[in-house]
């Protein structure tokens, strides 16, 4: 009788264990807490090279969701996170508030649970503007070198169509690290972003 006891004390545990694991938080692809930046090395469509610095600053509640800012010079993107995933709610100008713009609906940028092979779309309007389709998929995780160090990243592709005009983006994302690498292709013109620096809490 002991002897059994004991060994369903023992799967009871097993399992509660297994259940433990299975329930762990998974790696944020897109850590946005306060404080964390990213400084990118920027390479526009003439070749010419630049330095951009995003900074995260926590921003007022929507419908009882957190808000993050991610801000650069005179931009700033405004983020959601829920149930793992991360959206894009609207980009804002401080100096140029007229020119600011908000996703209807909000636009998926990257969800911590993706698996090989996913595809979402986006189907939405600017607040200025006519609708927009995006198509966007994950490809097999590859290994990308940057000036920041080599990573191993989850990379996602998608094709973005707003007023007739077709662009093709690509983003890499590190675990607890966030966005690696971007290049955006608009037919002959490419604009390449790799991580030279980052903090992240």
């Amino acid at each position: 009788m002991k002897r059994k006891l004991a060994l369903l004390v023992a799967s009871v545990v097993c399992v509660s264990s297994i259940a433990a694991a299975n329930s762990a938080p998974t790696a944020d692809l897109f850590p946005l807490k306060s404080g964390n930046f990213w400084t990118y090395k920027v390479t526009d469509p003439r070749g010419k090279m630049s330095q951009s610095k995003w900074v995260v600053s926590a921003a007022k509640e929507k419908s009882g969701r957190p808000l993050f800012k991610l801000s650069s010079g005179d931009t700033v993107k405004v983020y959601s996170k829920r149930d793992g995933r991360t959206y894009l709610e609207r980009i804002e100008y401080p100096g140029k508030p007229a020119d600011g713009v908000e996703f209807t609906p909000a636009k998926l940028v990257i969800d911590t649970n993706i698996r090989m092979d996913n595809v979402w779309k986006w189907n939405g309007k600017r607040s200025r503007g006519n609708a927009e389709n995006e198509h966007w998929q994950t490809f097999p995780n590859e290994k990308v070198r940057v000036p920041a160090g080599e990573f191993e990243c989850v990379r996602v592709g998608g094709l973005s169509v707003r007023d007739g005009v077709m662009v093709y983006q690509t983003r890499w994302f590190a675990k607890n690290i966030g966005v690696i690498k971007s290049l955006d292709v608009q037919g002959s013109q490419k604009t390449l972003e790799e991580l030279l620096k980052y903090r992240v809490n």
